[in-house]
């Protein structure tokens, strides 16, 4: 008997060694024994045996899509089922083989697109970059705005509501002829004035229009005028906070995020 106890002693046994240790043993430092590429730990409940469980899980990542080469990216766009991409001076149509569709005015600010809609030539991608303006329709042609009325310069940040593309200017807002954005009329504009600062970017909050100046925001509604601009002030409705810089407005379908200035205070998201 105590021969067997003997080789019991020494025979194989199965142990369970851990995948990971604690979950918190770690710091910046890379020098000790447990590290994770790409994955990262989480722990599950399992009902069935009533313990939890530790699994690990991969971490998603990026993989190269296609290269333009070099340049600063200024803009990009969802259309067609493709991207358009804003290159230093170019937009590039992304098909098979990335194409140059347009020739910027301007080749180091901001670019300016939004999907749109008119009754008369369907969808549509609204293009500007501060000093022109182009609309590509669902066809994929290009059409250079040539009305000498377009707002020139003007903040590339368009918005769009019930067929109207509305573009910023000083403290000015432009809207394109209904459901025509490569026209424009010099009437056809209003003023956010019930504070003196100029506008520094425009968003779409529901049926509103948001206009952001450096101190104040206004909300403009489509009030259907037959002249001038087919928007009134909701004037209840103005905030004495401001935008700090042109393009520091985040837009989410009804919900925009924005670092916000007063006159009195300091800023804010």
């Amino acid at each position: 008997m105590a021969q067997q106890n003997q080789r019991n002693k020494y025979a194989l046994q199965e142990t369970r060694l851990p995948l990971i240790g604690a979950m918190t043993n770690r710091d910046q430092s890379g020098t000790k024994d447990q590290r994770f590429i790409n994955i990262f730990p989480e722990t599950r409940k399992v009902e069935a045996i009533e313990s939890t469980k530790i699994f690990l899980n991969k971490r998603p990542g990026l993989t190269l899509y296609k290269n333009y080469g070099a340049g600063n990216g200024r803009g990009a766009a969802w259309f067609r089922n493709r991207f358009y991409l804003a290159i230093d001076g170019q937009i590039w149509e992304d098909s098979a083989t990335p194409t140059a569709v347009i020739t910027l005015t301007d080749a180091t600010t901001k670019v300016g697109m939004i999907v749109a809609n008119s009754s008369s030539i369907g969808d549509y991608l609204f293009i500007c970059d501060g000093t022109s303006g182009w609309v590509i329709n669902s066809a994929g042609a290009v059409t250079a705005i040539t009305d000498p009325d377009f707002p020139t310069p003007h903040i590339p940040m368009p918005t769009f509501i019930d067929g109207y593309i509305l573009l910023a200017k000083g403290s000015d807002v432009y809207n394109c002829v209904l459901d025509t954005p490569t026209s424009w009329a010099s009437g056809e504009y209003l003023s956010a004035e019930m504070f003196p600062d100029p506008i520094v970017g425009l968003a779409r909050q529901n049926n509103q229009v948001v206009v952001f100046g450096t101190s104040s925001i206004e909300f403009f509604y489509d009030a259907a005028n037959t002249s001038g601009s087919p928007l009134n002030r909701n004037e209840s409705s103005t905030i004495q906070l401001g935008c700090a810089f042109p393009y520091a407005i985040y837009q989410n379908e009804k919900t925009f995020i924005f670092t916000a200035q007063s006159e009195s205070g300091g800023r804010a998201v």
